[in-house]
């Protein structure tokens, strides 16, 4: 073995105990995991070019450094996919994440929140650089002065865009559940009223401001359009359900943080659904029909 690989080897064992922080970092920034996990990739073939040579830069925090370079990655991936979220056809929704109870604890974040659909909605309204500065401050930890020295702020321009971006999502707050267990109630009697047809009772699910957001970017049947009202979101999600074919299959599962449904048909998925909900009635329901998103299931 020769030593330059005998060394990529060594690198990319120091490497490895960042992936699974780098990924979150990526996910939240970009909402898909295809990008997130090219993402990952091109931080550690910078990480091995930072170690190539004899006059390699010192890097004295090997944590602080990766996530400073995975941060720039994300800014400047943002910038082409905003032109691609334009293109979009219907409402555009995060790839469905699978996670569990023993995803990486050391990640000290409420994961289950900040990994959740509506959470990552809900950070589409703010600038790239807020988006940044939220997740890096108030979900992974990092000191005010840290976070500047990674986008190359200052602590000043920094604190205000972080004020800046709680402002603007204390005003759309997503609405939680108070426990995993409760959030399950409410999905469990969802599915059984899907499972069976029960238009009237998927209804009493439902909050009176009830919606569903439908991603399929054209590649799938979906609508087009968000639909509102509790009558309309149950006979669009029952007649769904039928359309998947009498061999079509619901299971539950976890996705982003929370209990979600999957509707398979022969081994394939063909649809996604996750609830936001206070434990009591559902407020939205995500389905992700787009395949390119349901691949990685």
């Amino acid at each position: 073995m020769s030593a330059e690989r005998t060394a990529n080897d060594a690198l990319e064992r120091r490497f490895e105990p960042h992936r699974a922080k780098l990924f979150a970092i990526a996910y939240r920034m970009l909402g898909t995991r295809a990008d997130a996990d090219d993402l990952v990739h091109e931080c550690f073939l910078r990480w091995l070019t930072a170690h190539a040579s004899e006059r390699a830069e010192r890097i004295d925090n090997e944590g602080a450094w990766l996530s400073t370079v995975m941060v720039r990655l994300c800014l400047d991936h943002q910038k082409s996919a905003r032109v691609r979220r334009e293109q979009y056809v219907g409402p555009w929704l995060p790839e469905p994440l699978p996670t569990s109870d023993e995803d990486d604890p050391s990640e000290k974040t409420a994961l289950a929140e900040s990994v959740s659909t509506a959470f990552l909605l809900m950070l589409e309204s703010l600038s790239p650089v807020e988006r940044a500065v939220l997740l890096l401050h108030d979900v992974f930890e990092y000191e005010h002065d840290e976070v500047a020295a990674m986008l190359d702020r200052s602590v000043e321009s920094c604190r205000q865009s972080l004020h800046r971006a709680r402002t603007r999502l204390e005003q759309r707050k997503p609405r939680f559940a108070p426990s995993k267990a409760e959030h399950m109630a409410v999905l469990q009697a969802f599915l059984q009223a899907i499972s069976t047809g029960d238009v009237d009772g998927l209804v009493a699910t439902f909050s009176a401001d009830a919606q569903v957001l439908s991603d399929s970017d054209g590649k799938a049947t979906a609508a087009l359009k968000p639909v509102f009202g509790p009558d309309r979101c149950a006979r669009l999600l029952v007649g769904l359900a039928k359309k998947g074919g009498a061999d079509a299959t619901l299971r539950l599962c976890e996705l982003n943080g929370w209990p979600a449904i999957v509707l398979e048909h022969e081994g394939r998925v063909q649809s996604t659904f996750s609830i936001e909900t206070d434990g009591t009635r559902v407020f939205t329901v995500h389905i992700v029909r787009n395949p390119e998103k349901l691949a990685r299931l």
